[in-house]
């Protein structure tokens, strides 16, 4: 069964429906895949310079998460907006932003804040996603997205086991195979897009061999899952909330029929695992179920993705540290922590307050959320020297990239692992690794921070 097909738009059109009588399995199919996720709004234009001497915290805030989203230029608002104030209230808003380390550190580990309820209507993420029903969606109501404890050590536990470092160090070998046999197909091409070729292929099939998903579904879900995150976005239109309601319902549909095609054939894989919790053991319901299975595999290749192409831009764009790296191969662990701090895959997070408490001296009410401009924390030059110079030596190095506290991304270690591997493979097999343009194209994105496309020679 085909659901959520794609109109040249990138937008879900109304489902079609065929029956495959080997496997009735729901399918995803888009018209264009050269098309990028939602194409009229995912291109960055370099947005008219603001007086950064003379803007006022209220004005960097807008212009931050709207105009210079996805630019070059985003750091230095970033740096004058902590310069002003660490942590800032915009006017009686019940919103709080953070740019620094310690504070950021703070709240993403103390137990007095946490994940605001899908269903809260005290908080702003809440009534940002409940105009076109994403409340409702499974990934974001059922899901551990959304949870705090006792739910979320529980949905957490059920899955943490495979992101534990014993089961990765098993998992490396396949990783190897599946980057070599990547790599093994742009070889012989002389320019390649390493967005679509590699930063995209090689994540989504780890995760779809993960969870067991067929290998003929996974790329069908960039464009799928790209309309759902684009909700989550500060300036996303209503028309892209809708959109992402409906990629998401389209996901959850796919799920239910893959659930089902899972207790007819298991496997060992993660959702067969996670039937068996839920079919044997009651620990998880139908929702829950779904929900994980939505969450692991969008979030388990949007955030690698941007990994690989933000960190080889990075590297290629200083090239003195690609050469310490191609000549240091040992460094490779420390380069990938400092791809992750110098070009964070997310720049933001957010957190609700449980109850009245402070931020260093700032006051902080019950139900307020909390704002985490990661990608300031993680140049703080409070917390690192030389924060704007891109160093794949420097230690010690704890970036907030995956955030911190009970809900430290699950599968940073995975992420990390990917990252290695195809820095590693991409140094050692090829002779020169090149730019063709120096000036590359940010999506217009500022949650998710990636480029458009990345275009390279490998010599």
């Amino acid at each position: 069964m085909t659901l959520g097909k794609q109109d040249l738009n990138g937008k879900l059109t109304k489902p079609e429906q065929s029956v495959n009588c080997s496997q009735q399995t729901t399918r995803l199919t888009a018209k264009n895949n050269d098309l990028d996720i939602a194409e009229s709004n995912s291109l960055s234009v370099e947005q008219p310079e603001l007086d950064i001497n003379s803007a006022t915290a209220d004005e960097l805030i807008v212009h931050i998460m709207t105009k210079a989203a996805g630019t070059s230029s985003i750091y230095k608002y970033l740096a004058k907006l902590r310069k002003i104030s660490p942590i800032y209230r915009m006017g009686e808003l019940p919103v709080l932003f953070c740019t620094n380390y310690k504070y950021s550190d703070f709240v993403f580990r103390d137990h007095r804040f946490g994940k605001p309820s899908a269903n809260d209507n005290h908080n702003l993420t809440a009534q940002m996603m409940s105009p076109a029903g994403l409340t409702e969606s499974a990934m974001l109501k059922h899901s551990m997205l959304m949870k705090n404890p006792p739910d979320h050590t529980r949905l957490r536990s059920l899955v943490s086991k495979t992101f534990t470092p014993s089961r990765l160090n098993k998992l490396k070998p396949q990783i190897e195979l599946i980057t070599d046999d990547i790599l093994n197909k742009v070889s012989d091409i002389k320019e390649v897009e390493v967005m679509e070729h590699i930063a995209f292929r090689l994540p989504v099939r780890i995760i779809g061999e993960l969870i067991g998903m067929p290998t003929e579904d996974r790329d069908q879900f960039r464009y799928v899952v790209a309309n759902s995150i684009a909700a989550m976005e500060p300036s996303a239109t209503l028309e892209q909330i809708k959109n992402a309601s409906q990629a998401m319902s389209t996901m959850e549909l796919y799920m239910k029929e893959f659930i089902v095609e899972k207790k007819r054939h298991p496997g060992d894989d993660l959702c067969s695992e996670l039937i068996n919790a839920h079919v044997y053991k009651d620990k998880l319901n139908e929702d829950e179920l779904i929900g994980t299975l939505v969450l692991l595999f969008a979030a388990g290749f949007e955030t690698t993705t941007n990994l690989i192409g933000n960190g080889l831009y990075s590297l290629l764009s200083n090239i003195d540290q690609y050469e310490s790296l191609k000549s240091n191969p040992s460094y490779i662990e420390s380069a990938v922590e400092e791809m992750l701090r110098y070009e964070s895959p997310v720049q933001l997070d957010a957190r609700v307050a449980f109850e009245d408490c402070h931020i260093g001296e700032t006051a902080v009410k019950k139900h307020d959320t909390v704002v985490i401009f990661i990608g300031a924390a993680n140049r703080d030059p409070l917390q690192f020297d030389n924060p704007d110079i891109f160093n794949v030596t420097r230690a010690p190095n704890n970036p907030l990239s995956f955030a911190a506290g009970i809900h430290h991304c699950l599968g940073a270690n995975l992420s990390r692992l990917e990252g290695k591997i195809v820095f590693s493979k991409m140094l050692e097999r090829f002779k020169d690794i090149n730019l063709t343009d120096e000036k590359v194209v940010w999506r217009n994105s500022f949650i998710l921070r990636g480029l458009k496309e990345l275009n390279v020679t490998f010599g």
